[in-house]
């Protein structure tokens, strides 16, 4: 009776064993989002900086020093800037929010979207929209706007490039 209990036990820990070695060892990666689909590959983009809102301008904002910062920093990731209108378009819209009742205050939004020709099915039509858009606001003084602009232009644009680059090592599922 005993041998006949410790050789099920023996089974079952013998079953577990190798049933937790049969399964994967590294976990499933994540499937990319058609967002991040779209940037797989992005090799060459062309550039573009909307203009600065006015509360920016005052507070000494230039939309050339940011047309500046993103172009060095695209470039230096290694994607290139090119002047073809049928690369993709990666525009940058900052925009300054201010409030009568803080005259000190304002919030800052940066916007990086990257418009491809796409087809929608829908309509039948082809069509230069955007396929991936990054967004993010910042609470600043106007006095300091300029020197949060800069930092937050360049921080963002490393942190789409990286996203780039992670999509582009990853294979399509």
């Amino acid at each position: 009776m005993r041998t006949r209990k410790t050789l099920a036990c023996l089974a079952i820990i013998l079953w577990c064993a190798l049933s937790a070695g049969s399964a994967p060892i590294l976990p499933e990666r994540p499937k990319l989002t058609v967002e991040q689909l779209s940037l797989q590959g992005l090799d060459n983009v062309r550039l573009e900086v909307m203009p600065v809102t006015s509360s920016l301008r005052r507070a000494g904002v230039r939309a050339g020093l940011l047309k500046k910062i993103f172009r060095e920093e695209i470039t230096a990731s290694g994607i290139g800037v090119v002047d073809d209108p049928d690369a993709p378009l990666a525009r940058l819209a900052i925009m300054g929010s201010t409030d009568p009742d803080q005259p000190e205050a304002v919030a800052v939004t940066f916007v990086i979207a990257f418009h491809q020709d796409i087809v929608l099915k829908r309509v039948d039509a082809h069509l230069k929209a955007p396929t991936a858009f990054f967004a993010q606001t910042k609470l600043t003084t106007i006095a300091r706007a300029p020197d949060v602009v800069k930092r937050e232009t360049l921080e963002m644009t490393r942190r789409v490039v990286k996203m780039i680059r992670q999509v582009t090592d990853k294979k399509p599922e």
